[in-house]
């Protein structure tokens, strides 16, 4: 941020591990004290040993090429999940160039809601944009799904999206 006005928070989770509880906090250099004296009040959660372990990884190099390395899965992945919806004119990604989660437009007469049970009813999870809408006169006109894909194996991808295209009764064009 070259005008020093972003804050930025985000977790190891999804990077490291599920189990690895430790968050993080980028603020801008103004903030820093202000942020020290409210801090102070709370302190830290997670233990000296797991900090140390976490700093001689990223020292290493070895968290680099972690996050490399799940770079080019996420992004086969990402590949697979596109070449699967090819013949479905009507489903349309967007946002899958960068983090776990897209969107998918899916043109059709069925409602965003009617989406999300008919994948429900095969065992498959899916969210509508709508849920994270806080205002509701906010009204966006397609069904829209965000799908999150971290969890998938890479050789099951493509049958689970082809699943969830067939709950729809789309048919490849």
């Amino acid at each position: 941020d070259s005008n020093d006005k972003v804050i930025y928070m985000n977790t190891f989770t999804k990077t490291l591990a599920p189990s690895f509880r430790m968050s993080y906090i980028v603020l801008p250099k103004k903030l820093l004290p202000k942020y020290q004296q409210l801090s102070s009040y709370h302190g830290c959660t997670v233990p000296n040993f797991e900090q140390y372990i976490l700093y001689k990884f990223m020292n290493g190099g070895y968290f680099e090429r972690h996050l490399n390395r799940m770079k080019n899965q996420y992004r086969e992945k990402i590949e697979i999940i596109l070449n699967t919806i090819k013949p479905y004119p009507e489903i349309q990604l967007k946002g899958y160039e960068t983090g776990l989660h897209f969107l998918m437009e899916v043109h059709t007469d069925l409602s965003e809601g009617e989406l999300v049970q008919k994948a429900f009813k095969n065992k498959i999870s899916v969210t509508g944009l709508s849920a994270y809408i806080r205002n509701q006169q906010v009204n966006h006109q397609i069904p829209t799904l965000v799908i999150g894909y971290s969890g998938i194996p890479t050789k099951e991808v493509g049958e689970a999206v082809e699943l969830l295209i067939l709950s729809w009764g789309l048919e490849k064009k």
